[in-house]
This record gives C-alpha cells, sequence and structure tokens, in this order.
C-alpha cells in the first residue's frame, strides 16, 4: 500500500518539522548559554582569587621585610609603606619593634 500524499500534506509536515528545528534551535542556544556562562563565571573567580592570593603574598613579604628592617635598626623610621593593589598601605614599625632590652 502505498501513501499518497499531496502538495498541502507536503507542506503541512515542512512547517511542522520546521517549528521543532526552531524550538530545538531555541532549546539548545539556552542550553549552551547557560553552559558558557558558568564558565566565564568560573573562570572570572578563579583569576580574581589568583590576584588576590598575588596580592596577599605580597603584602606579607612587604610586612617580613619591615619587620627585618626594624629589628636590624632600632632607628628606623615610624612607618614605612607597602603597596596593595596599587594603594600605599602604612605598617607603623613601633608596633612590631621588639619591646624590652
Amino acid at each position: 500500500m502505498v501513501l499518497a500524499l499531496t502538495t498541502d500534506d507536503m507542506q503541512t509536515i515542512a512547517v511542522v518539522i520546521l517549528g521543532v528545528v526552531v524550538l530545538g534551535g531555541v532549546a539548545s542556544a539556552l542550553v549552551v548559554k547557560a553552559i558558557v556562562g558558568k564558565v566565564i563565571s568560573l573562570v572570572v573567580m578563579l583569576g580574581l582569587g589568583g590576584l588576590v592570593w598575588s596580592q596577599r603574598a605580597s603584602i606579607s613579604d612587604c610586612v617580613d621585610r619591615v619587620k627585618q628592617a626594624a629589628v636590624a635598626s632600632p632607628l628606623a623610621p615610624a612607618a614605612t609603606t607597602c603597596s596593595f593593589f596599587g594603594y600605599e598601605v602604612e605598617i607603623p614599625t613601633d608596633q612590631i619593634r621588639p619591646t624590652g632590652g
């Protein structure tokens, strides 16, 4: 038995298939958008975390140098500065000098 389709039937089937393809494309775009958004957010957060970690290490090294200078020379200035994200942070040496003597 042969199924005979008219041109109207074929146009209807084509419109239905086109609708399914468009809906599939929209659904696919939403899924990809969600995944790409999550990946971009993850990369940005990891980058910011790395930047903060490197600045933390930099300020820690600077404070250690200030402490060593204060211990080595009691006549060192009362305060010095270290850079943190481009801002100068004052490190008071009178608070880290050893007391007594």
